[in-house]
């Protein structure tokens, strides 16, 4: 054997592909032999007796031209094998845990959009057991989903407005039960009740009066004026008799007829005369005041023709069913044109609501002789918005309240803005009342106020 061979031998098997490489003689006697020992490699132990590879052997001759030399014995090493497997298996696992994480991502997603709208469902559950009758809205493709949201409200809607009629047939009740119909304030059976929960809860009362307040005389105004007037005066006597004074506030009920019981919670007896005779007082005063109102204003207009051209009078609710205030009132529109286009008529806002009819008729009274019409003490709701509609003032004045919050109050400008784009359509005008803060003008302004009422403009003044 050349030193050539041997050589190359060598460096064939240097390059660590073979375990043994073996060269026999024709004899069969070795030549050359080159044996791999172990070999230090990346590959798991584990992986090596999990998978057992069997070394491929090989054999071919040697030969010279036509002369046989010998023969060469070659068994692969698997070690390359192995890593090749080892580097497989591990790239292998890589991408299988890209696309798991992957998946479990648009698992996740794909989970978090079917159970949105199943907790929006939840929440709705929940919130009804709570009493709080909302909407849900769901925002899914799925039928079923979308199905499931619309029986959550049908169902929220239908217990809201059952609860909202309950409610109602309630306070319906307790006012048939406790309150008198005419007047508002309590009647027998609710007046002693007011009493007994007094008494019964501790309240600090030492001392009392109960009084009892009458107008003699009511069947003859019944038999002269009508009905309607004798409940006219009705009305304004229990308005009187409870209008709030000094110390406790006195706690009013209808008795019978035109009487009223009234008990005044620690007041000795001198406090409980001096308060009838300022019941009285009042009483007597209003009368006189309703009877000479309309003699003053004509005085007034036709003596001061230097005031605005456009006077605003208050007009109450029972006035509105007087039927011989309003025939007088007419006959004097009718005989003063010139009078009648500066007066504009304001009714309050609980009157024109509980009142719609009587209120338009009036409305179409003075509209008929020249006058104008207006609500005054506006409050926002659905009820009155619709009057609004059905009667169209020349102007609305909203109540004190919604002035003096506008300021700080965000939730009540939204309301205020809400109306204005209401009235704007209809040509009606938007007068804010009590403004005392001229600094709240600019902001009245921006928001589409056309007016207000208050000394943040002038002080009243006699006329």
């Amino acid at each position: 054997m050349s030193t050539t061979s041997r050589s190359f031998l060598r460096r064939v098997f240097d390059r660590g592909h073979f375990a043994s490489i073996k060269l026999l003689g024709v004899d069969g006697r070795t030549l050359v032999a080159r044996e791999l020992g172990s070999v230090t490699d990346d590959v798991p132990a584990a992986l090596k007796r999990l998978l057992p590879f069997e070394a491929p052997t090989g054999e071919a001759l040697v030969s010279s031209v036509w002369r046989q030399l010998g023969r060469v014995l070659v068994v692969v090493h698997p070690r390359f094998a192995y890593s090749q497997l080892w580097h497989t298996v591990v790239e292998t696992l890589a991408w299988l845990f890209v696309l798991y994480a992957f998946a479990l991502l648009a698992m996740r997603r794909f989970l978090r959009g079917i159970l949105r709208p199943l907790e929006a469902i939840e929440q709705a559950a929940l919130a009804i057991g709570r009493r709080e009758f909302g909407v849900v809205r769901l925002e899914t493709g799925t039928r079923e989903l979308q199905r499931v949201g619309m029986a959550m409200n049908d169902l929220s809607v239908k217990l809201r407005e059952v609860i909202a009629e309950e409610s109602n047939r309630a306070d319906r009740l307790h006012q048939q039960a406790f309150e008198d119909p005419l007047t508002g304030t309590l009647n027998r059976r609710g007046l002693i009740q007011r009493v007994q929960n007094l008494l019964s809860e501790g309240t600090e009362i030492s001392s009392g009066a109960l009084a009892f307040v009458s107008m003699i005389g009511l069947e003859e105004v019944n038999r002269s004026l009508g009905g309607a007037k004798g409940d006219e005066l009705v009305q304004q006597l229990g308005e009187v008799v409870g209008t709030p004074s000094a110390g406790d506030p006195p706690i009013v009920g209808r008795w019978q007829g035109a009487s009223f019981a009234v008990l005044l919670p620690n007041r000795d007896l001198a406090a409980a005369r001096a308060w009838g005779e300022q019941v009285c007082s009042r009483f007597v005063a209003l009368m006189r005041e309703q009877s000479a109102l309309l003699d003053r204003l004509w005085q007034v207009l036709q003596r001061d023709s230097a005031l605005p051209q456009a006077i605003a009078v208050n007009i109450s609710a029972q006035s509105l069913a007087d039927t011989a205030f309003r025939g007088a009132l007419r006959e004097r529109l009718e005989r003063a044109p010139a009078i009648a286009r500066r007066i504009i008529f304001e009714v309050g806002g609980y009157a024109a609501v509980h009142h719609v009819e009587l209120t338009a008729a009036f409305a179409a009274e003075v509209r008929a002789k020249g006058a104008r019409f207006a609500i005054d003490g506006f409050e926002l709701s659905g009820a009155s918005l619709r009057v609004v509609h059905r009667l169209l003032p020349e102007y609305v004045k909203l109540t004190q309240g919604y002035s003096r919050g506008i300021a700080s109050d965000g939730d009540l400008r939204f309301l205020v803005e809400s109306l204005i784009r209401i009235v704007r359509p209809l040509e009606i005008k938007l007068i804010a009342s009590n403004v005392e803060d001229p600094a709240v003008l600019d902001q009245l302004a921006v928001l589409g106020f056309d007016g207000f009422q208050g000394y943040a403009g002038d002080r009243p003044a006699p006329l």
